[in-house]
């Protein structure tokens, strides 16, 4: 019943997936969502909601080490957007974004408002609509110093949030960063990630994301992998991987998995119908291709990854009979 989003195996070793009935991209008033954890059976096994009134979206969802899981919400509140900019709707919907953090006795331990820290007006979008999204965090990931990456997809930054007092600690990308871009390319400048998704640190310590490259001239999407130099706000490009077959452009949505042997696999999220449509690539390291795979129209993936199966499905126990002679 209702979408299934961003099915996927979590770090300790369990499955889960975001759940839903509703009519548009983020769930409306009345519609739910809950995130699905399963076994390696595929046996239900826990679910999650968000508390205080917020409604969980899909976009992401982290079951951490220590038990806790951490969640996000789209909330609608009524403001008054004239106060902000000229022009602006006096009964403007303005979507707020959540991050919450439930123990594992789903106790509410961390909740955070970008509203609280970050200026509407530092958004993309026009401001003067009856519907704003200005932030649209859409993936976050928990650093290694246990604060928070979150993607922002209206600011085309990452940011990183501390996770004792919600404070914005830094903030990379568009003309408001704070860093340096080293090897990108210039004619990108300032954004050379526009409208991203997919922040994560990588076991090497650099991060990877999912350049959606809507400013880009042509746009298009790419993944990515930037050095990160916290304390001089530098961030080195040291890999990138772009579909050599003609363009490929993602409005929305996708992914990009660093794998272990250096290649790439790529969620394209929802492909511009005037390139290329591709729904997921895989890349040798070299940048050659391994694998393609295109849905068919009207089918899409809000990220596609590649899971070790192998690793995670215990060999099933079998009892082989013969057949019986004279049947099938």
């Amino acid at each position: 019943n209702g979408a299934p989003y961003d099915f996927r195996i979590q770090p300790n070793g369990l499955l889960s997936y975001a759940l839903g009935d509703f009519a548009g991209n983020v769930p409306g008033p009345g519609e739910e969502l809950q995130h699905i954890v399963l076994d390696s059976t595929f046996a239900v096994v826990d679910s999650f909601k968000m508390k205080n009134g917020y409604v969980a979206v899909f976009h992401e969802f982290l079951m951490l080490p220590n038990g806790h899981v951490m969640m996000m919400s789209y909330h609608t509140i009524i403001f008054d957007m004239s106060t902000i900019v000229p022009g602006g709707q006096t009964n403007c919907s303005l979507l707020i974004n959540v991050i919450q953090e439930q123990d594992k006795d789903r106790n509410l331990v961390f909740e955070w408002r970008n509203i609280d820290y970050i200026p509407i007006t530092d958004s993309d979008l026009d401001l003067t609509a009856s519907r704003i999204n200005y932030g649209t965090l859409n993936a976050f990931d928990v650093d290694d110093d246990g604060n928070i990456l979150a993607s922002f997809r209206n600011h085309s930054e990452i940011m990183k949030i501390s996770r004792a007092t919600g404070e914005v600690l830094w903030r990379m990308g568009s003309p408001r960063g704070e860093f340096t871009y080293v090897g990108e390319h210039e004619e990108n400048a300032p954004y050379y990630h526009a409208r991203q998704h997919n922040i994560q640190r990588l076991p090497n310590g650099n991060i990877s994301l999912f350049d959606n490259g809507e400013f880009h001239q042509p746009p298009y999407s790419r993944g990515v992998e930037y050095a990160i130099d916290e304390v001089n706000k530098v961030a080195t490009l040291v890999s990138e991987i772009r579909y050599p077959n003609g363009n490929i452009f993602c409005v929305t949505a996708g992914n990009a998995q660093r794998l272990p042997n250096g290649g790439w696999f790529i969620g394209y999220g929802v492909p511009h119908p005037q390139n290329v449509k591709r729904n997921a690539v895989e890349y040798h390291p070299d940048g050659s291709i391994a694998l393609e795979l295109s849905l068919p129209n009207g089918i899409l993936a809000y990220r596609v990854y590649k899971l070790p199966w192998k690793g995670l499905i215990e060999k099933p126990s079998v009892t082989h009979f013969d057949l019986i002679q004279g049947f099938t």
